[in-house]
């Protein structure tokens, strides 16, 4: 995980920080980042359960993996993780469609949940 020490992107704004202050707060975000990521095997946990449960075709199991992806989507990138939120999101869009037609693609499926395991798997 590299973040940045002397200037911090908020947004679309880099600002100047106080290399005392940049350093304190690259340090916090590396100690989230490890909290994190020792979360993996128990994020991975819930969603091979979720999905092998897929097919007994109760919608909340599939409004709870789209959740559960979703939650990584955006985490993912935010705690030093871009690859596994690029994964995630491109599940969620598979799963989302799923959702709204009624009619998961079950190979574009299973395709993100295998490439989003492995991101948390790493």
């Amino acid at each position: 995980m590299n973040f940045p020490t002397k200037s911090q992107r908020f947004g679309r704004r880099a600002i100047n920080l106080d290399p005392e202050v940049a350093e304190r707060i690259a340090e916090r975000l590396k100690a989230l980042g490890q909290k994190y990521a020792s979360e993996f095997p128990s994020k991975a946990a819930e969603i091979r359960s979720l999905w092998d449960k897929i097919d007994d075709g109760e919608p909340e199991t599939l409004e709870s993996l789209y959740r559960a992806v979703h939650s990584l989507s955006g985490s993912g990138e935010t705690f030093g993780f871009p690859k596994l939120s690029a994964a995630a999101k491109q599940c969620e869009a598979v799963l989302l469609a799923g959702m709204k037609s009624g009619q998961l693609p079950r190979t574009d499926a299973e395709a993100g949940i295998v490439s989003v395991l492995a991101e948390l798997d790493q």
